[in-house]
């Protein structure tokens, strides 16, 4: 019952059929099917796509980590690289002592689904991360066999993960997500200043992902108003990557006017600077009015 609404998304977005309601829920027709993109099943190489994704996720598995910082960090991984030993130890030890262990057979089916869902899609940690639960099982599992066969070992091994939760922690709190372009803080003061003013246009330069979301979120944008002015950078993209909606334009304007603000990173310099009538700084972004 969970899953029918999403079973009956794929068949419409699959087939082209129209979207309908039922009980207040509607399936909705999306002019493109993200999932294509993403998965393997519809492609034309589906044995050797399946292949490389199977390869992609051995690799990271053992290597925990992908080409995105924020899904996880490059000293832990995943759950601490030098968890993978134990995580070997605890897929022998399941197998080999805990067949008939119930909760050991659920964790099997888990781990053997996660694979047959990671030969279907292009890999990433998010996309997969139904294989983390099943991992993190064996890693215990294996951490518990070493410590019934070598108590010695205990002290060791508690130190080597109070280590690398130090490390993690360190590493962690170290990180400027501002430097990603996929992710930013500090645009509701930005909007709340933009809010304030009395300019009739307010440009803000694309630095940063989907920059209009935050303006929508944190101005409160009436909806109607938002339906009749937006318009897209691409009218037939995946992605809906809004251009304008009411006064707000995210893009750089091709000729400085009055009744204007501009919006760019922190320490971004452009032609017609100069002549703005007032400067200032909220966070990591410089504010000019004109």
């Amino acid at each position: 019952m969970i899953s029918l609404p999403l079973i009956v998304y794929l068949i419409i977005n699959t087939f082209d059929l129209d979207q309908f309601s039922i009980f207040g829920i509607t399936i909705p027709r999306m002019k493109a099917n993200r999932y294509e993109e993403i998965s393997t099943i519809f492609s034309g190489n589906l044995f050797e796509n399946c292949v490389d994704n199977l390869l992609s996720l051995i690799r990271l598995v053992l290597l925990q980590k992908d080409e995105a910082p924020w899904n996880a960090l490059p000293v832990s991984g995943m759950f601490y690289s030098v968890s993978i030993v134990f995580f070997i130890i605890g897929i022998y030890a399941s197998r080999k002592r805990y067949s008939k262990n119930i909760y050991n057979n659920i964790m099997g089916i888990w781990m053997i689904s996660s694979i047959v869902v990671a030969a279907f899609c292009i890999i990433n940690i998010n996309r997969i991360n139904i294989i983390v639960i099943p991992c993190v099982y064996y890693v215990i599992l294996g951490i518990y066999e070493i410590f019934q066969k070598y108590k010695m070992m205990i002290p060791c091994i508690i130190i080597i993960y109070v280590v690398m939760f130090i490390m993690f922690v360190y590493d962690y709190w170290g990180q400027d997500f501002n430097e990603y372009f996929t992710f930013t803080s500090g645009v509701k003061e930005v909007v709340e200043y933009c809010e304030a003013s009395n300019e009739k246009y307010v440009y803000c330069y694309y630095s940063f992902k989907e920059p209009f979301i935050y303006f929508m979120f944190y101005s409160e944008a009436d909806v109607n108003e938002y339906l009749n002015t937006v318009t897209y950078f691409k009218d037939d993209g995946i992605f809906d990557n809004v251009k304008s909606f009411g006064r707000y334009k995210f893009y750089f304007p091709e000729k400085i006017g009055e009744d204007m603000i501009v919006i760019v990173p922190e320490g971004s310099t452009f032609d017609g600077a100069e002549s703005c009538l007032k400067k200032i700084n909220i966070n990591q972004f410089d504010i000019y009015e004109f």
